[in-house]
């Protein structure tokens, strides 16, 4: 047995060294990759120095030991092994052992016309008496049949046979393409736990770390405590909520005076929930009254109800209200305060605020022109980032000639990938004289870290994740002019003035909230149930799904988009209630249909991928077509300074679109359904829209678009269709490492030789091929039944059969390698080298 597995594995090692290329020259780096490979299977360490042939050698020994690779390979692959494979190995076979082999592998007809040619008429019988039911059956034709009647009854028998043959392997393809569907969920849930458990370990981590700074720092004297809050998004009562901000905020006032606790704001407050769209902003500007915010700066989201909405709830607002960069083109100076300053003692802190340029994009620009369609407001979001560093540098200047001792910045900008370069780590990169920001946008949970500004000197930079993840507490101490930030995201106190006025609020409106809209059984995605990560914006769900499909029925288009910036919350498996709609839908957009070109389709869902595989709002959930993004290819869109779609400069990412299954026409017209923020405002930079001509304007807003779809379409209750919280299949995702360019087990399966040259292109490195191997050997604990049957017939072949069994195996690893541990071209001679290794172990294995 170790004889066999060594030679299919000096086999396997030796045709991966010819195929791959003629290099003979192996490195150090070579030989130390190999290594690092095999010893991460069962070490999972980086030690790729100290690993020594003697290690290797043992490894092989105890694989030579272990049947159940071999035998598991052997059942995997017995139905890929090509034509060309088979003739070879019936060169091997004398015509008895080839008749039987011949029976299993070969076509029904080809098997009974070499049985009617080769075998003896006792031979026949004895065949007959193994295949045919009942057993007397067979005793009779033994006595009794002639050997031509013998043959034309085999022939009768496999063609029954055949149709079962054909039968079985349906089935069997079923169930591959099922398992491969089924592994593939696995793994990408796996992948969310993994993250899950990443951020759960650091967040431990960082909390014991601030707990201890915290304890270090519990003097309350020359301290000055800011309690920060960002992205609460009208979740006035979740987690924490509002009233354990009040509650916490007075235990600190009682800890460290009132006047040296600040409470803080970093924007997206008025718009995000049904409180929210019910009140216009309004509820969540009385109850941060009530509690006493002293600073807020704008969000993004503070723009959705139009800039006089804007303006009114702010000045009903008791806090300073901040931003440097939201600058009125009229009259050139801020639309409010670029910063303010504060005084403890006898220490000044500037308090400077900063709104997202993606603004303008994020939230309609509409809002920000005049009635001639020309800017009237501007976020200084020019010239590459370069106008809104000038535009902070300025105010962090103006505020130290002020005698600032601490400049803080209070920034909606995020540090997602998207947000280049508007992010708060490249303002902090590109600026000087700023201690600490405190961030926002992104919804992140930063731990106070730690960032370098333009003259290499540290800024902290802190944010609380979104809707009360946690709220943010900074120490300063005044003597020695440190700063510490952490993140609390535990509280258990409640302000009991808060939770009365919240109530009171919730009451208001309960029941046109709790109206039942449907029932549910599944989980309806924006983020994933178990990792509770957001997925939403940048790969396909159900709730993308389901809300696309609303408005391609509502206007009876042709196909549906919608923005995945536009869907806000998840809706949980139960009674769907109208709060949830309007959780999912707060904007109160109009569904619009479009007439547009192939070109102009193709153009959105480019810009939509821009981003990808990171989050981005516009990436489009859709109905009635599919496509394939491959994010290999780097994006080639060109957007103006605004953020705004200008074209493609280079190769698409986006291909293989679909509409309702036929390719998609570049030239051809075609309907286009989706809402206002989209199609007319051109939300997400999409103004490949602009000027195209208005097929329908039902009036319907987005929450009605999916309770009519619901109600009307589904009969009240979610569909089969909508369980899978990774939707369809309707967006396919390349990345690297994905086999012949898709992720369908069908192309991972069955292209065996396209998939082979694919991937021999790719560099494989040692995290690939242990997650390789980890799947590897899940499929062999699943197959032991069936190596326990492949054992028990190989050890009942003659000495002859098992010599061609062992050329069998050996071409078997051969292709399963190829299929499981493609080897980049700059490994191959270091395989080929280690061919000889296995060689010397098959001379000297028993």
């Amino acid at each position: 047995m170790k004889k066999r597995l060594t030679l299919g594995l000096m086999m396997t090692t030796l045709m991966l060294g010819i195929t791959g290329c003629n290099n003979e020259d192996t490195t150090v780096s070579n030989t130390n990759i190999i290594k690092e490979s095999s010893n991460n299977i069962e070490e999972s360490s980086n030690t790729i120095e100290e690993f020594n042939k003697e290690e290797i050698a043992n490894n092989i020994e105890e694989l030579g030991q272990q049947n159940t690779v071999k035998e598991e390979i052997i059942k995997e692959d017995l139905e890929l092994i090509s034509e060309e494979t088979v003739e070879l190995i019936n060169e091997e076979l004398d015509q008895t052992e080839e008749a039987d082999l011949l029976h299993a592998e070969l076509e029904p007809a080809e098997e009974a016309d070499s049985l009617h040619a080769e075998l003896e008429p006792a031979e026949e019988v004895n065949l007959l008496h193994a295949e045919l039911e009942p057993a007397e059956e067979a005793d009779s034709l033994h006595a009794e049949l002639e050997p031509a009647e013998e043959a034309d009854l085999l022939h009768a028998e496999l063609d029954r046979t055949q149709e079962a043959d054909s039968l079985q392997k349906e089935s069997e393809d079923k169930k591959l393409d099922e398992l491969a569907e089924e592994k593939m969920e696995e793994a990408k849930e796996n992948k969310e736990t993994t993250l899950k458990e990443v951020q759960e370990a650091v967040k431990t981590a960082m909390e014991m770390e601030w707990a201890a700074k915290e304890k270090n720092a519990i003097d309350p004297e020359n301290k000055i405590v800011i309690i920060h809050t960002n992205d609460i998004h009208c979740a006035i009562d979740s987690s924490m909520g509002y009233a354990g901000v009040k509650a916490f905020e007075e235990e600190m006032n009682e800890i460290y005076g009132e006047e040296d606790v600040i409470l803080i704001d970093a924007g997206d407050i008025i718009q995000g929930g049904a409180i929210g769209k019910l009140t216009q902003g309004q509820a969540t500007i009385d109850i941060m009254n009530e509690i006493g915010y002293d600073i807020c700066t704008i969000g993004n989201h503070e723009f959705a109800y139009g800039i006089p909405r804007l303006l009114e709830l702010m000045e009903d607002l008791d806090a300073e209200k901040i931003s440097c960069n939201f600058i009125d083109l009229k009259t050139e100076e801020p639309v409010f305060k670029a910063y303010t300053m504060m005084e403890h003692g006898d220490k000044k802190i500037a308090y400077i605020g900063v709104t997202t340029p993606e603004t303008i994009t994020k939230a309609t620009s509409e809002y920000f022109k005049d009635d001639n369609g020309e800017y009237i407001y501007d976020l200084r979001q020019g010239s590459n980032g370069l106008e809104l560093y000038s535009s902070v540098q300025d105010t962090v200047n103006e505020a130290k000639e002020n005698g600032a001792d601490y400049i803080i910045l209070i920034s909606h900008l995020g540090i997602g990938k998207e947000s280049k370069p508007w992010r708060s780590t490249d303002l902090i990169e590109n600026t000087t004289n700023i201690d600490l920001v405190i961030d926002a946008h992104s919804h992140s949970m930063i731990y106070g870290e730690t960032v370098y500004n333009k003259i290499n000197k540290p800024v902290i930079l802190t944010q609380v994740g979104s809707e009360f993840d946690g709220m943010g507490k900074i120490i300063i101490d005044t003597k020695t002019n440190k700063m510490i930030a952490g993140i609390i995201t535990e509280y258990e106190k409640k302000d009991s003035d808060i939770e009365k006025l919240i109530k009171e609020i919730n009451d208001e409106f309960a029941e046109e909230l709790d109206t039942v809209i449907a029932t549910n059984e599944y989980h309806l995605a924006v983020t994933h149930p178990e990792s509770k990560l957001r997925i939403i914006r940048n790969q396909e769900t159900n709730l993308g799904n389901l809300i696309a499909d609303g408005y391609r029925a509502a206007l009876k288009s042709d196909v549906a988009i919608m923005n995945s910036g536009g869907i806000r919350s998840d809706i949980k498996p139960g009674e769907i209630t109208y709060k949830d709609i309007v959780d999912v839908h707060p904007f109160n957009n109009e569904a619009i249909s479009i007439e547009v070109t192939g070109q102009i389709i193709l153009d959105a869902l480019e810009m939509g991928a821009k981003y990808l595989p990171h989050e981005g709002g516009g990436f489009l959930q859709v109905s009635g077509l599919t496509y394939t993004v491959d994010t290999r290819i780097p994006s080639n869109v060109e957007l103006s300074e605004e953020g705004q779609f200008v074209r493609v400069n280079g190769e698409y990412r986006v291909r293989d679109i679909k509409i309702n299954g036929e390719p998609l026409n570049l030239k051809e017209k075609y309907s286009l359904a989706s809402h206002n923020y989209m199609l007319l405002s051109f939300g997400d930079g999409m103004v490949m829209f602009k000027d195209a001509p208005i097929l329908k304007e039902n009036g319907m807003l987005d929450n009605e678009v999916l309770i009519n779809y619901i109600v009307n379409h589904l009969n009240g209750k979610i569909s089969e269709a909508y369980k899978n919280v990774n939707g369809e299949g309707r967006i396919t995702i390349l990345e690297e490492g994905d086999i012949n360019n898709t992720t369908t087990s069908s192309n991972i399966y069955k292209n065996l030789e396209e998939n082979t040259n694919k991937e021999s292109e790719n560099n494989l490195d040692s995290t690939k091929v242990i997650e390789t191997i980890d799947i590897a050997e899940d499929k062999i604990e699943e197959s032991k039944e069936i190596k326990d049957e492949i054992i028990e017939k190989t050890e009942n072949q003659s000495d002859i059969e098992k010599s061609s069994v062992i050329i069998f195996e050996s071409i078997s690893f051969v292709f399963v390698s190829i299929i499981i541990l493609p080897i980049p071209s700059n490994l191959v001679p270091a395989c080929v080298k280690i061919t000889g290794l296995f060689a010397l172990l098959y001379t000297v294995s028993p």
